[in-house]
């Protein structure tokens, strides 16, 4: 009697469990289920595009042909989930609503992340074509993912390619070359050719050998300084004859958010500009250049703050703070200018999916604290790695978000723009009144709606 009563007590703590595990994933369950399908007769899989990954069931199951495959997609940085089925059932009794769901939920146990990451596109595609099973098991089944495609050295060096490309397209006139003699400062720890004592006690003494020994004895060092001169070529341009074509917006210049937002604010002036340039945000690199030489002869940009995460530094030597990979230059030059951003973007590529944007605008902030705009181009898709140094950061900063289009903006921005007191920018909006701002207040970027509480800023989902 005891054993059946342990019995019944465990069953009903398993059923509340389940249940608690359910209600956890009910809403977003809830939006995938209510999804409107695409129709097609059938999904061509062969043929999917650069970043498309897909992940194959078998007919009528809700299991990964090759889950090791989804596990590894952990790590990266997802933006869409397609789920593909077939609109044919054997009997009466199949429901394939029922069976979608059993494939979410699949999903989701596989990558949790999934169930709180709100900038996901999720779509489903239902194939109408089969007209009987041997038709039908040969179609798709499953899910095709996007993501976004990490970096190489290989692709780092074509996108710069490109980008010398872009830039040959603008034009400004050469009005004289000068030639000036710069001078520095080099230090040099040079060899005596004696060794130093192991002991202490000699060491002390002034004893010295002319052999390292079988002791390895350290080498006696000093110190020599040395003024080095160079001739640095400096180019003055005369006024502005631009000769511009728009053979630049052939080179992956789809998203024009940086154009935009730049043209809507012909007053901002005396810029810093503080730009991650890891390989994702190619496309906007080539906007600010251009822009840059556009505006050159107008003395616009004060100073640049390029950041690649680290300098291909693994995730794990990444310290908070220091992680490093930031190049400051002044818009003195143009040549510099661009030649500093190839430098960054080569010693970059690679690596995870968060960026070090606070530690780049603390350090950028430093070197140029002059600037009368502190201008950060940030990419929608990375995290804040060090959104903890926050507090350290009392400057307004105005975000440009690139790559918000069709998704929520990335909340950690907002919320940069919100405690700085500065603003968010997006291809078609000004999000200026940030500060103005209370707990259980809304504001409306991009048709959709966020909301502040607890000085922490979430998506308000409206019904």
């Amino acid at each position: 009697m005891k054993n059946s009563i342990k019995i019944i007590t465990f069953l009903a703590l398993f059923q509340v469990l389940s249940a608690n595990s359910v209600s956890a994933t009910e809403p977003i369950l809830t939006t995938l289920m209510n999804l409107e399908p695409s129709v097609v007769e059938k999904f061509n899989s062969r043929k999917l595009r650069r970043g498309q990954i897909k992940l194959e069931m078998d007919f009528a199951t809700a299991e990964f042909l090759k889950p090791a495959m989804v596990r590894r997609l952990r790590m990266v940085t997802i933006q869409k989930i397609e789920l593909i089925y077939t609109d044919f059932q054997l009997s009466s009794e199949f429901s394939q609503p029922a069976l979608n769901k059993d494939r979410y939920q699949t999903l989701l146990a596989a990558i949790p992340q999934l169930r709180t990451n709100k900038m996901i596109a999720w779509m489903a595609t239902a194939q109408t074509g089969a007209k009987n099973e041997v038709e039908a098991r040969k179609m798709f089944h499953g899910f095709v993912i996007t993501v976004r495609t990490s970096s190489t050295r290989k692709l780092t060096k074509f996108e710069i390619g490109r980008m010398e490309s872009a830039l040959k397209t603008v034009e400004i006139v050469v009005d004289s070359v000068e030639y000036r003699k710069v001078d520095r400062i080099r230090k040099r720890h040079l060899n005596t050719g004696m060794y130093h004592p192991r002991m202490k006690s000699k060491r002390q003494k002034g004893v010295l050998y002319r052999k390292k020994g079988i002791w390895n004895r350290p080498r006696q060092t000093y110190m020599q300084i040395d003024t080095i001169s160079r001739i640095k070529k400096i180019v003055h341009y005369k006024a502005r004859k631009v000769a511009v074509t728009k053979k630049y917006l052939t080179f992956g210049v789809v998203d024009s958010t940086f154009f935009k937002v730049m043209d809507r604010h012909k007053d901002w002036n005396n810029i810093l500009f503080v730009t991650d340039v890891t390989g994702s945000m190619y496309s906007y690199s080539i906007q600010l250049m251009v822009w840059h030489k556009l505006n050159y002869l107008d003395n616009r940009a004060a100073q640049f703050s390029f950041f690649n995460d680290g300098n291909r530094k693994s995730t794990a030597l990444k310290k908070i703070g220091k992680t490093g990979g930031i190049y400051h230059v002044k818009g003195d030059t143009y040549e510099d200018v661009e030649k500093q951003i190839y430098k960054t973007m080569n010693m970059g590529s690679g690596g995870d999916i968060p960026e070090n944007d606070i530690e780049a605008l603390i350090e950028a902030v430093k070197n140029c604290p002059d600037a009368e705009q502190i201008v950060l181009i940030a990419d929608n898709w990375s995290n804040v790695r060090d959104i903890e140094l926050l507090e350290q950061l009392h400057v307004p900063v105005k975000i440009i978000i690139c790559g918000s289009r069709s998704t929520i903006v990335n909340l950690q921005y907002i919320e940069l723009a919100y405690k700085t007191g500065g603003s968010i920018h997006t291809i078609e909006q000004d999000i200026t009144n940030l500060m103005e701002l209370g707990t259980g207040k809304s504001i409306e970027i991009g048709g959709r709606y966020y909301i502040i509480k607890n000085g922490k800023f979430e998506v308000l989902h409206r019904t």
